[in-house]
């Protein structure tokens, strides 16, 4: 099982190059930017992305994306009710120890340093939520996922992309039927406080827009503080009255949405919602009761 860090109930820490890390109640966000203004249209929330996304480029030096023939997403991800399945690529050491029911989850973190170059992405845990209503747009760059632990799956395994999905991940092809049930059973092995299933989106913005009162609110937040600087209290006010909000569209675009270079995974996530934020980059749980749902093509 992983730990937890002992961080403090209400906390605003400055990441250099970063932005501010925000703890409520054990779990956090960091706020990497915070704008708010006259209501925009999808063409000027666009062109924000792309602005605040090379920016992030030059002082992070990460790889840029192209952003062509790529959107902003206006609805969170979904699974369907009958999409109760999905696969897994795994290399040949894999097998014996999932046959033991044993199943490893990896943090966000991970994603972004993880050895394997094809499942590696600097921009895990990143992405821009933009809530609009009639008068107003606040944009907010978020990083998620702190409190998450994720397990990353396929939603198809066509017979046609077997060879290239292999020659990524691992030659050896598990499915796993009964995906709600599966991802309830390891969520209470875990210890987790709830799971989302959904399925991946796949945008070079990686932002989501929304309409939501939460875009004046803000924006009157910030007004109290005649629009001054974004400091350890008005931070916290922001934070402890749009919280849940934050965190809950932040998963939405950090966690569900990738890149479109990795468009062609066609991925799955469970996501398992933890009491805290997690400190270690993975955490295995072992049960027999999990390989009822396994079944193996090696």
């Amino acid at each position: 099982m992983g730990s937890y860090g002992g961080l403090s109930v209400r906390q605003v820490e400055f990441l250099r190059n970063q932005g501010f890390r925000v703890t409520i109640d054990h779990k956090s966000i960091v706020i990497v930017e915070l704008a708010t203004g006259s209501r925009l249209t999808v063409k000027q929330q666009r062109s924000h992305a792309e602005a605040s996304l090379r920016y992030l480029w030059s002082i992070q030096g990460i790889d840029g994306l192209s952003f062509k023939g790529s959107d902003i997403l206006r609805a969170s991800a979904v699974l369907s009710d009958s999409a109760d399945e999905a696969f897994k690529y795994v290399p040949d050491d894999a097998i014996e120890y999932l046959r033991s029911g044993s199943i490893l989850v990896s943090s966000l973190e991970r994603y972004r340093r993880i050895e394997n170059p094809e499942a590696r992405d600097p921009y895990e845990g990143l992405g821009f939520v933009a809530f609009n209503d009639k008068t107003s747009s606040t944009t907010l760059g978020l990083e998620g996922g702190y409190s998450n632990y994720v397990l990353c799956l396929g939603s198809r395994a066509p017979k046609s992309e077997r060879r290239l999905m292999g020659s990524r991940f691992g030659p050896n092809l598990v499915k796993i039927s009964g995906l709600g049930e599966f991802s309830r059973k390891l969520s209470d092995l875990l210890g987790a406080e709830d799971f989302r299933i959904a399925d991946v989106h796949y945008s070079d913005h990686k932002m989501l827009c929304l309409e939501h009162t939460a875009a004046s609110e803000i924006r009157a937040v910030l007004k109290e503080n005649s629009y001054g600087t974004l400091n350890d209290e008005v931070l916290l006010k922001v934070a402890e009255q749009f919280f849940p909000l934050l965190r809950e569209t932040a998963d939405a675009v950090t966690t569900f949405c990738k890149p479109r270079r990795f468009g062609l995974e066609h991925e799955r996530r469970v996501c398992f919602a933890m009491p805290r934020d997690v400190t270690e980059p993975i955490a295995i749980v072992k049960s027999k009761d999990l390989l009822s749902h396994l079944s193996f093509e090696v």
